[in-house]
């Protein structure tokens, strides 16, 4: 692999983290809104 290629996977794994974090948290979001649903109905 020459430095232009290494260069290009960098770029491209820094978006799939980026991606895979977003979706991480809004899943977390989703979560954490279902149980305080949750716990709202029992009060």
């Amino acid at each position: 692999m020459n430095e232009k290629n290494v260069l290009r996977f960098n770029v491209v794994t820094d978006m799939e983290k980026e991606r895979i974090n977003k979706r991480i948290t809004a899943y977390a979001q989703a979560v954490c809104d279902k149980v305080k649903q949750e716990q709202g109905k029992k009060n």
